[in-house]
């Protein structure tokens, strides 16, 4: 079943166009921008988008704007782990794991002092469910005890659905932010 569906969802990915995609992501942005989630984080993980996913390139551009210490995932294949890694600048990052951009940072930062986490996903449901990728890598991270950040789930709305198929070791989201609407869980 979730085979399906992310198969699925990754065509509904494809199909949004590139000037729709900068809007869209533009506006989620500026929604994610406004809560105080984000206002009152002073350290922001964030995922570094893959193309046809929504854009962070706006957040992260306006958390150095703002004086916040960003942090982007490195994937530990080996490990099957994502590292955190500060970046200053987008020289910072490079293609890795898959070909996807990476922080190229030596030192992991510690999970505990990670104020928001903006978590990539291909679908979300009305209880926080998020159907990922398939790795399992965020579900990994998430159930880290020492994870004391919002976890924010942050998509367009097409890729809000009712209900997402869950497993025992997947994991929720706080909030998700897409280019509508803010909603929080428990």
């Amino acid at each position: 079943m979730k085979h399906k569906l992310r198969r699925r969802m990754r065509s509904v990915l494809r199909s949004v166009a590139a000037a729709d995609r900068r809007e869209l992501s533009a506006r989620a942005c500026r929604l994610l921008h406004e809560q105080p989630e984000w206002q009152n984080a002073q350290t922001v993980f964030v995922y570094l988008a893959m193309q046809q996913e929504i854009d962070t390139t706006p957040l992260i551009d306006l958390a150095w704007g703002e004086g916040r210490r960003v942090f982007a995932p490195r994937v530990d294949a080996e490990r099957k782990r994502l590292d955190v890694v500060e970046i200053h600048s987008w020289s910072d990052c490079l293609p890795g794991y898959r070909n996807l951009l990476e922080p190229v940072g030596a030192e992991s930062f510690p999970v505990d002092r990670i104020d928001l986490i903006v978590l990539p996903g291909l679908a979300y449901d009305a209880a926080g469910g998020r159907l990922g990728q398939g790795g399992g890598f965020y579900d990994r991270f998430l159930d880290d005890g020492a994870v004391r950040g919002v976890a924010c789930g942050f998509a367009f709305e097409q890729q809000f659905l009712a209900k997402v198929p869950r497993e025992a070791h997947d994991r929720s989201v706080r909030m998700l932010v897409t280019d509508a609407r803010v909603r929080r869980y428990g």
